[in-house]
């Protein structure tokens, strides 16, 4: 990635944010994020709002999770607490 980090050096913004920002100043892959169709999708986030509102993932969600490793996905909105943290130790 060609572009300067620095200029993040004195700003107050979440990790979301910050990636996402980065993410899409890569032109190859910004290129890939905002051909997806949903809003989640565009921000780099695994989010299901037709099962829930949104819904939490669990355990048994694990393999539909597993899945979406090495693709456009950064991140995953509302995973249980407890699977979550043993999820993320196993992808990273």
């Amino acid at each position: 990635m060609a572009s300067d980090l620095s200029i993040y050096k004195n700003t107050v913004l979440t990790d979301e944010v910050f990636v996402q920002t980065v993410l899409l100043n890569d032109y190859e892959l910004s290129d890939s994020i905002m051909k997806q169709k949903s809003d989640g999708a565009e921000a780099a986030r695994y989010i299901d709002w037709l099962r829930g509102s949104p819904y939490v993932f669990t355990r048994q969600n694990e393999a539909e999770l597993k899945k979406l490793r090495n693709t456009h996905y950064v991140f995953g909105r509302k995973i249980e607490n407890k699977f979550g943290n043993e999820l993320m130790r196993e992808l990273i």
